[in-house]
């Protein structure tokens, strides 16, 4: 993570560096243009749109860095959002992030992928549960008062209740 977060700030210094050097040529064209008595005045032209084979390329390579750089936060900031939660709705996260459910899916499995964070997806509640919490998950499965279904998988010592009866478990 570290090597791909230095590997992106390097290739956007690349292209500030770039985008420096272009503007630099740019405007040295044109003041070699504005210059009429000087002999190079008629090279200023030429100089000043060749500069943008500099500018172009360094923008697009500083703009992909800079989202790059705001990715692998974002796949950070997930991660450490989930292990300190133990559990957490997908819904969840992203508001957090301030992201799509979309997207914090597609960080979650690049996360989960690249071994940041550990767990597993439960469908049925929307959660993702590390394996810490799936150990201290309650075997209570059904409303000890009414029998009707829990909405969601509680961990011990969670206070559980149930939406059908408003009755309460532990």
């Amino acid at each position: 993570m570290i090597t791909k977060k230095a590997l992106a700030t390097a290739v956007q210094i690349l292209g500030l560096f770039m985008l420096f050097c272009g503007s630099a040529t740019c405007i040295l064209g044109i003041a070699m243009h504005i210059d009429s008595s000087s002999p190079q005045s008629k090279s200023g032209i030429p100089i000043a749109i060749f500069s943008v084979s500099f500018i172009l390329p360094g923008a697009v390579l500083y703009l992909l860095a800079k989202k790059s750089k705001k990715n692998l936060e974002l796949i950070q900031s997930l991660a450490s959002l989930i292990i300190s939660y133990r559990r957490m709705r997908i819904a969840d996260a992203a508001a957090q992030l301030m992201i799509t459910e979309q997207q914090a899916t597609k960080l979650l499995a690049v996360a989960v992928g690249r071994g940041l964070v550990k767990g597993r997806f439960d469908r049925t509640t929307g959660e993702f549960f590390t394996p810490e919490a799936e150990r201290e998950t309650t075997s209570i499965r059904f409303c000890p008062s009414c029998g009707a279904p829990l909405d969601r998988v509680y961990l011990n010592g969670e206070t559980i209740r149930c939406r059908s009866c408003g009755g309460l478990a532990r």
